[in-house]
């Protein structure tokens, strides 16, 4: 399984005060964000990546177009296996996105592929959030303490 871990100090520190005050509401905010996790990687595919990934090499485009696949776009998208493959989920303390596909590593990295090694594939990393989404994520754990703190 490939799997990416985000953490960001703001993203951290709120959910340690979350754990210290044993807020009842952790599993249904990791939920939140597991979904928040994966609506981002979906985006991600959908806009081939944010920022842009590198696009495809021209023996790609033609070996796509002799295929019947279409010519350049959408990439990482041929047959949308890598894309239907990302799921979500979450523990009562723990929020993930991942994918069980063995080439995800290698579309997400980049890194030497095909017969001896000779392709060298460019990384197109879709499984990251973009600081709107960790912002995002951190609105979720904000509400959560305010309405820990308000007893509501």
């Amino acid at each position: 399984m490939f799997r990416i871990a985000v953490s960001t100090k703001e993203i951290d520190g709120l959910a340690a005060r979350l754990v210290e005050r044993g807020t009842q509401g952790m599993p249904e905010a990791m939920t939140e964000i597991a979904g928040i996790m994966l609506d981002a990687v979906e985006e991600n595919f959908d806009k081939e990546g944010r920022p842009p990934w590198t696009p495809l090499a021209d023996a790609t485009v033609e070996d796509r177009r002799e295929k019947g696949f279409g010519p350049e776009h959408p990439i990482l998208q041929r047959l949308g296996n890598l894309a239907a493959s990302v799921q979500a989920d979450s523990t009562s303390d723990e929020a993930t996105v991942s994918t069980n596909l063995r080439y995800a590593a290698l579309q997400h990295f980049g890194g030497k592929a095909g017969r001896g090694k000779k392709v060298t594939i460019p990384p197109r990393p879709f499984l990251v959030l973009t600081p709107g989404d960790e912002d995002e994520i951190a609105d979720v754990l904000r509400r959560l303490i305010d309405k820990d703190l308000s007893g509501s």
